[in-house]
């Protein structure tokens, strides 16, 4: 056990491990402005912003390995957006809360063979009974559940 105090103060736990602890990195920063951007018609910031991680992960080589997106179309940047974020984010943990926030988590899921997602039941968690009791039936279920 990792029993550092200085640790220990600075993450707020006893026990020396990282205890619900988020980690954003910046390029996931930047492709959610770049996503923000596109959906309210700021296609040439959210182009920018797109750009900017590609040329990170493109690095010193060549401008053909992983050229910059042209385009000002906002589907054809949607869609760039999202094919970055799967690429950019892989084994992350973050791909089916986007595709809930998309919309396309049932056509998604299926098609990768998870046939008994239901998008209307699966992609809201349970409330906890607890919290539905303390709220005196302000929280109700959610559906499915």
């Amino acid at each position: 056990m990792y029993t550092n105090p200085s640790y220990r103060s600075l993450y707020g736990d006893n026990s020396g491990w990282w205890m619900n602890m988020r980690i954003l990195r910046y390029a996931d920063v930047v492709l959610m402005f770049a996503e923000a951007a596109n959906e309210s018609g700021n296609t040439t910031d959210a182009v920018k912003a797109l750009n900017s991680v590609r040329a990170r992960a493109r690095g010193t080589a060549a401008a053909t390995v992983l050229p910059d997106i042209t385009s000002n179309d906002q589907s054809v940047v949607r869609e760039a957006i999202r094919h970055e974020r799967r690429i950019e984010l892989a084994m992350e943990h973050d791909r089916f809360f986007d595709l809930v926030r998309w919309g396309i988590s049932q056509t998604a899921l299926n098609a990768a063979g998870k046939t008994n997602f239901v998008a209307t039941r699966d992609n809201l968690l349970p409330i906890p009974q607890t919290q539905i009791d303390l709220s005196k039936g302000v929280l109700t279920p959610n559906p499915g559940y």
